[in-house]
């Protein structure tokens, strides 16, 4: 399998980037959620990209897996600087969508 640190690492810049082009005035608030999600999810992360490389999961299986945490990602810091729940929910989901794409390749690199 990748690296997971690299992987995690390259998981994290992506998000940033989505937070400064998707959230503008609320980036830093999205950063904060996004890496408080990541971090509380890590563990959780590590072992499924481990299973999907080792062939155990498939790829919807790991996706439903990271789409399971959706209530995870509270998004604290966008709801108290008043981000709009629809910017929210769009910002999460895309969070979701990122960590899919890049552990889902990691593992197809790996193999």
């Amino acid at each position: 399998m990748a690296n997971f640190n690299q992987v995690f690492d390259d998981i994290k810049d992506q998000v940033g980037g989505l937070a400064e082009k998707d959230l503008k005035d609320f980036s830093s608030q999205g950063k904060e959620d996004a890496e408080a999600f990541l971090n509380q999810s890590r563990g959780k992360l590590e072992k499924w990209m481990q299973l999907l490389a080792e062939k155990k999961i498939d790829e919807d299986e790991f996706r439903w897996l990271v789409e399971s945490q959706k209530a995870a990602a509270q998004m604290e810091a966008l709801r108290k600087a008043n981000a709009g729940t629809m910017q929210i929910e769009k910002f999460r989901d895309s969070v979701l969508e990122i960590v899919v794409k890049v552990a889902v390749t990691a593992a197809i690199a790996a193999i």
